[in-house]
C-alpha cells in the first residue's frame, strides 16, 4: 500500500499513563494562502475549518502542502487520502464534504479600465495572456484558456500571477475574488487591478476524501460522492 493511503499511528500518553491511537492524515493543499499555506501556523482557513467540524478525536490533520502538478500526480495515482485540491478528473473516487456555506468566487483580473470587466465568451480574449496555478495543460480547467485561444503562463502561487499582471507581463491572473485585498501588494498596486464580472467558477469551502481511506466525518456535511 501507498505511503500516502497509510494512517500514521501515533500513541500519546495521558498523565495517568493511558495510551490512546490517532491518525494522522496528510491533506493535500497548494501554496493558496490565507486558504491554505505552508507559513501559516496550523496550514491556514480551510484547515482550522476543518478541525471545528471532526467531530473524531482520533484523527488529526496533516497539511501537506504540494505544487499543483504534484497534487495532482498525487490524486491521479489513487495516492491520497485527504485533499483540498479539486478533483476534476470522472475516474477518481471521492467523497466531498461541506466546512462552511460560504462559496469562494472564482475569475480573472485585469488592469483597472473604467469599463466593466466581461466577456460573453473566453474566445473574445484570444491572442492575450494569463497566469494559472500550475497544473497540467491537459487539464479541463487549463484546457478551457488554451482551446479559447489563450497564451497559459504557470505559476506557483496567486501573488505571483497578480504582481506579473502589474508589471504587464500577463494580460490577465487567475484567482479568487478577494485575492487581490489578501495580497502582500501595496495599497496603491492594488488599486490598479479589477475582478471580473463574470464568474468561472463558484467553489464550495470542502475537503475531498478517499473512500479506500475508511475515514469518516459527519454524514450531514456529504455534499457529493463519485
Amino acid at each position: 500500500m501507498s505511503k500516502w493511503l497509510q494512517f500514521i499511528v501515533l500513541i500519546q500518553f495521558s498523565d495517568i499513563g493511558h495510551a490512546t491511537n490517532s491518525q494522522i492524515i496528510d491533506v493535500i493543499a497548494v501554496e493558496y494562502p490565507p486558504f491554505t499555506s505552508s507559513s501559516i501556523k496550523h496550514g491556514g482557513i480551510l484547515f482550522e475549518l476543518l478541525h471545528k467540524v471532526t467531530t473524531n478525536e482520533k484523527l488529526q490533520w496533516s497539511p501537506f502542502i504540494v505544487p499543483p502538478s504534484r497534487a495532482e500526480q498525487l490524486i491521479s495515482s489513487n495516492n491520497w487520502c485527504a485533499s483540498f485540491y479539486p478533483i476534476t478528473r470522472e475516474n477518481i473516487s471521492f467523497e466531498q464534504y461541506k466546512l462552511s456555506d460560504e462559496l469562494v468566487k472564482l475569475g480573472l483580473f485585469r488592469g483597472k479600465l473604467e469599463s466593466e470587466f466581461q466577456w460573453s465568451n473566453l474566445d473574445e480574449l484570444q491572442g492575450k495572456s494569463i497566469s494559472l496555478l500550475r497544473t497540467s495543460e491537459k487539464s479541463a480547467f487549463a484546457q478551457q484558456f488554451i482551446s479559447a485561444g489563450l497564451k497559459v503562463v504557470f505559476v506557483e502561487n496567486v501573488d505571483i500571477a497578480l504582481k506579473m499582471l502589474l508589471k504587464q507581463r500577463v494580460d490577465y491572473a487567475f484567482g479568487d475574488k478577494d485575492a487581490v485585498s489578501r495580497s502582500t501588494l501595496s495599497t496603491r498596486e492594488k488599486e490598479k487591478l479589477q475582478f471580473s464580472k463574470n464568474i468561472l467558477l463558484e467553489m464550495q469551502v470542502s475537503i475531498f476524501i478517499n473512500p479506500d481511506c475508511n475515514i469518516s466525518l459527519r454524514e450531514d456535511l456529504l455534499i457529493n460522492k463519485q
